[in-house]
């Protein structure tokens, strides 16, 4: 299958670079990174996605990766809760392929924050958070949650033995039981690290996780 490496800016003007997969569905997913990781770390699962017909979109966020806007290091927190434009950027591009076209989100570590936070605000066909915490530099999934339509399919998926994170399964157990979806899953495994990390030490769960989003997002639709 064939990448296109692509260049998107945000109305605040920062460069967004992407990898976009292109598909045969009507369905598109953004995957969005953890800290301090880059869009790369969903290579492995863009394919698995796009084998099943899904457009797909990984993206640096500003100051990581290939993107402009400094050093995610340097950032004060008010600076992180720009994500949410990066994401904007890249569901626009998405919308520009099909307007029909509905929306997925991926989200690793605050990526998942940032999910959350879009998912209230917009509609989205599904939301996988992994290693979501309940305040990331500020973007506070845990007043979020509450918030999100209880229509939306939500998966959580954290780790016990994250060494990023601590407490990272607690948090994702807090949020799973304040989030209002009534369609919601969650799986806590003992070892798999944090982030995209648990995509990659758990190929089978990858593999179902690609399943359950296939299975999810065209139920409705009656591809």
């Amino acid at each position: 299958m064939k990448s296109l490496d692509l260049k998107l800016h945000t109305e605040d003007e920062i460069e967004v670079a992407g990898i976009y997969i292109p598909g045969s569905l009507p369905f598109g997913v953004v995957l969005l990174h953890m800290m301090p990781s880059t869009k790369e770390s969903y290579q492995k699962f863009s394919e698995q996605l796009a084998l099943e017909g899904f457009h797909t979109l990984a993206i640096d966020f500003r100051g990581h990766g290939e993107s402009s806007g400094g050093n995610w290091e340097e950032f004060p927190d008010e600076e992180h809760q720009k994500y949410i434009r990066e994401l904007h950027a890249a569901v626009d591009y998405l919308k520009k392929q099909n307007p029909e076209m509905k929306i997925g989100i991926v989200g690793a570590s605050i990526g998942g924050n940032i999910g959350v936070q879009y998912g209230t605000e917009h509609p989205l066909s599904f939301l996988v958070l992994l290693s979501a915490g309940i305040n990331y530099r500020g973007v506070n999934a845990g007043e979020m949650v509450g918030n999100l339509p209880e229509s939306l399919p939500v998966y959580f998926a954290s780790a016990m033995d994250d060494q990023r994170v601590s407490g990272n399964s607690t948090q994702t157990e807090t949020l799973y039981n304040a989030c209002s979806s009534k369609m919601k899953s969650i799986q806590i495994f003992k070892e798999g690290g944090h982030g995209t990390d648990i995509l990659e030490n758990n190929q089978e769960f990858a593999q179902s996780l690609v399943q359950w989003i296939k299975e999810t997002a065209t139920k409705d639709a009656g591809v």
